[in-house]
């Protein structure tokens, strides 16, 4: 923990904005092809209008395994686990606040955008950007989450870009990832605030299990606000895609969830105590924004590849909201699995969702697939889960 005179200066900055073969089970966010049972959490909307969800009624998938079989096998299997790995942030290096007005509050403060909206959507230069800025607070922390999102609103994201100074990509409009990352620094030097470009490892949609991920292909910021290290990733934040939606958890990520998808090439820039080892990075299940936006919690297996010896394999997941409902389905092919295959079930006394899923074993190879849906007001958050098994 960083000192109290410190540690007051930021919060002062708040206040004021059967014998089966053994399973090879991975979970993850985007689609594998492997012989392994892989798990997914993919994020997408539901459709709204006039500025209210509309909330889609599921019901709960009905299953007539019998429950008490259900558990007592569960309790039975044998589990391979790898070692916990303890994710903690270095409180010497970042401070992650919860004060009454936190960092939740600064990013959805409306008027914070429209003074962005109404004065900066047509600045020439980043000088001048940079001035409405300054002029507007001289809070560090809210000036950096201005900065933060006009670009994530006004500069769009493309594959390849020849020249990626920030004035340049700042009057095109257009950038990559260091493109993002060189205007966020420039900004920063010009409102001497301290800033740093992070290169590292990310997984990104295209990742499968196994990928050594050999090159650092993505740079993020890390940015220093009254004597603490804050990490932000303006090219994510952008989002993808036509449509444009600013992805805010991007900013001032905390440390322990940015690292599921981010390793910087330097230890140093995790902003962990310990650091964790590349492998353990691959080891680590892959959950993005709308698994943190919705407030679920991956309780069982935490490792992203376990063993086991059990036809019937158990996910838990927290699923604190009674919002959220979850279904799965199992396929073999374009063949769903008859429902007496899988069963979720919501215990409203634990906020804990068990998933249950027993396929069957018939001697040859065959390629499951079994799809966990999370119906919300405005996300929905699925988990997919392919197997080998011969």
């Amino acid at each position: 923990m960083g000192s109290g005179s410190s540690r007051a200066s930021r919060a002062s900055q708040f206040r004021t904005a059967t014998t089966n073969p053994v399973t090879r089970v991975t979970i993850r966010e985007t689609s594998v092809q492997t012989s392994t049972l892989n798990l997914r959490a993919q994020a997408s909307e539901v459709s709204h209008s006039a500025g209210k969800s509309i909330k889609q009624d599921v019901s709960v998938q009905t299953s007539t395994l019998n429950l008490r079989a259900i558990e007592q096998k569960t309790n039975e299997k044998q589990l391979k686990l790898l070692p916990e790995i303890k994710l903690v942030p270095n409180r010497t290096r970042t401070l992650i606040e919860d004060d009454d007005h936190t960092r939740q509050e600064l990013i959805t403060n409306i008027k914070y955008r429209q003074y962005m909206d109404n004065n900066c959507y047509d600045v020439r230069s980043i000088a001048e950007l940079v001035q409405k800025v300054k002029s507007y607070t001289e809070n560090d922390l809210v000036r950096a989450w201005l900065i933060f999102y006009w670009i994530t609103k006004n500069i769009k994201y493309v594959t390849s870009h020849a020249d990626n100074a920030a004035d340049v990509v700042f009057q095109k409009r257009t950038g990559v990832c260091r493109g993002f990352t060189h205007l966020f620094s420039e900004c920063c030097r010009l409102m001497n605030i301290e800033c740093v470009e992070v290169p590292g490892f990310v997984k990104e949609n295209w990742f499968r299990i196994g990928d050594a991920l050999q090159q650092a292909t993505h740079v993020w910021n890390a940015v220093k606000l009254s004597n603490y290290w804050y990490l932000l990733d303006a090219t994510w934040g952008a989002g993808s895609g036509n449509e444009k939606k600013i992805e805010e958890f991007y900013f001032l990520t905390s440390p322990d969830q940015m690292i599921y998808t981010h390793l910087p090439t330097e230890d140093l820039w995790q902003l962990l105590s310990p650091s964790i080892t590349k492998q353990q990075f691959l080891d680590l299940p892959l959950v993005k924004s709308t698994y943190y936006r919705l407030n679920l919690k991956l309780i069982s297996p935490k490792q992203c590849v376990i063993e086991t010896n059990q036809s019937l394999f158990e996910v838990i997941i927290k699923t604190p909201s009674p919002d959220i409902t979850l279904t799965t389905t199992m396929k073999v092919g374009g063949d769903e699995y008859p429902d007496f295959h899988q069963l979720c079930q919501y215990d409203n006394t634990t906020g804990m969702t068990r998933c249950y899923f027993s396929p069957t074993n018939d001697g040859k190879r065959t390629h499951l697939v079994c799809q966990f849906k999370v119906f919300a007001c405005l996300s929905t958050f699925s988990l997919d889960v392919t197997s080998n098994s011969s």
